[in-house]
């Protein structure tokens, strides 16, 4: 999808409201004309609507919904530097108008896909924007594990709070506070857990093809666990990996795993000696154009670990975390 907009001054409203022709823009329009094209395979799902928002600082935009928050200089806090909602347009028949007032302005549509774009709008002026329609994948039963040499205060932030979509325990804005004990055990008030669980919303194209490989779909659970073994990930989290993708791996004939190292941010307070991290990609493509290498990491102090998957479209994804077990 492209969104092509133009945006009118703030003193253009009054003209705009009893329909008469706007000066310094096209007569045919109202302040702010756009229209929506879909070239994604994927995108079934367009939006129906375009917001524009003003910001209250000079922060990271236009990552999703989660546009305007940023950890610049805050030591992992989070600030939202979105401000007001400026105007919403509708999307009909691919084209939308509305009234967009001058100054410094994201432009931001979501449904099953999504487009974002940060632009100015000059009074007396018009500005033609462009925006391209992406497609939102879910990182899948990331499960981050802590294992302290003696029982320590642990806080953990994840690098996009606004596009977790789900997490046990529930992640607050400013991230979990856990006690960890040395054998993996996580304390948060009267409850424990093993592992901290979310999933978030991300981009296909943030991560590599190059290194990978491509197996028959009924061997390819296996072949990522035997991976992750490799890698250096035990038993219990293996275990774990099993509980979940038994229920939610992707039926496919064939099937191409890639394996993603250049993550997210994870920042983990304080910062463990030793940190394995590894999500997989798995696709109905086999572009791999060789195989990695997976160097075994040992555990040394204080040590972290992650594991996630994300199954690329169009192969089906499963919630496992809503699937009733036995």
């Amino acid at each position: 999808m492209i969104l092509h907009m133009l945006a009118c001054p703030d003193d253009a409203k009054d003209s705009a409201d009893t329909g008469n022709p706007v000066q310094g823009c096209d007569p045919a329009s109202a302040n702010v004309v756009g229209t929506v094209t879909n070239p994604m395979e994927y995108c079934s799902v367009e939006p129906d609507t375009v917001e524009f928002w003003s910001l209250s600082g000079a922060g990271t935009v236009c990552y999703e919904q989660w546009m305007a928050y940023d950890s610049a200089g805050n030591d992992g806090g989070w600030e939202d530097w979105r401000g007001e909602l400026v105007a919403t347009a509708a999307i009909t028949d691919r084209h939308f108008e509305a009234l967009v007032t001058a100054g410094e302005r994201v432009g931001f549509a979501d449904k099953g896909c999504f487009a974002c774009e940060p632009f100015a709008a000059v009074a007396d002026d018009c500005t033609e924007l462009t925006m391209q329609l992406e497609e939102r994948i879910s990182v899948d039963a990331p499960n981050v594990y802590l294992y302290p040499e003696a029982p320590t205060p642990v806080t953990v932030r994840v690098g996009r709070p606004a596009a977790v979509t789900v997490a046990i325990p529930a992640y607050p804005l400013d991230g979990w506070l856990v006690l960890a004990e040395p054998d993996g055990t996580l304390r948060l008030g009267q409850s424990s857990f093993d592992y901290l669980f979310y999933e978030l919303l991300t981009r296909e194209e943030e991560y590599q093809y190059e290194e990978g490989w491509c197996v028959p779909g009924e061997l390819a659970q296996a072949t990522v666990e035997d991976a992750m073994f490799d890698l250096g990930f035990i038993e219990p989290e293996l275990e774990d990996f099993r509980d979940y993708w038994d229920a939610a791996w992707p039926s496919a004939e064939l099937v191409g795993i890639y394996p993603q190292f250049d993550l997210p941010a994870l920042k983990i307070r304080p910062e463990p000696d030793t940190l394995l991290r590894a999500w997989f990609v798995v696709t109905p493509r086999c572009d791999a154009k060789r195989l990695p290498e997976l160097s075994h990491t040992e555990r040394v102090g204080f040590t972290a670990t992650e594991w996630g998957v994300i199954v690329a479209p169009p192969l089906p994804r499963v919630e496992a975390w809503r699937v009733e077990r036995p």
